[in-house]
């Protein structure tokens, strides 16, 4: 499953060397992966509501090969891999058609006692 969306970088994820801070990338990145899934009518919020599943944060990883300033207009690619009792999400974020980073977070389902637990074969039908 993937996606492709248009990203400005705003003021608001600049420190104070003038580029993107590496705490606002997750945050930049999460309305693409909320978009994914809402075009699949799937939000992790309804799976909580519908399926009773939690979902935890288990790795990110950011891997840079450039900066993002403000004002940079880029292009947003996000993947989605569906595993056991996981969701990962990479994304590559590239600039005048050149890479400037790439994001990985891994999203692992539990249930209401905090156990891993497998994705449902009807949010694997939604979200194939």
């Amino acid at each position: 499953l993937q996606g492709h969306k248009f990203l400005v970088v705003g003021a608001e994820h600049i420190d104070r060397y003038g580029h993107v801070n590496y705490k606002a990338v997750p945050g930049m990145l999460e309305p693409h992966q909320d978009a994914l899934l809402s075009s699949r009518k799937v939000s992790f919020e309804g799976i909580a509501r519908q399926l009773g599943l939690k979902s935890f944060v288990r790795r990110l990883e950011t891997i840079y090969s450039g900066e993002l300033k403000e004002g940079n207009m880029c292009e947003v690619m996000t993947q989605l891999t569906l595993g056991e009792t996981s969701m990962t999400f990479v994304q590559s974020v590239d600039r005048d058609g050149a890479p400037v980073l790439r994001f990985t977070m891994v999203v692992v389902m539990v249930d209401e006692a905090g156990n891993k637990t497998p994705l449902p074969e009807e949010l694997r039908k939604q979200l194939s």
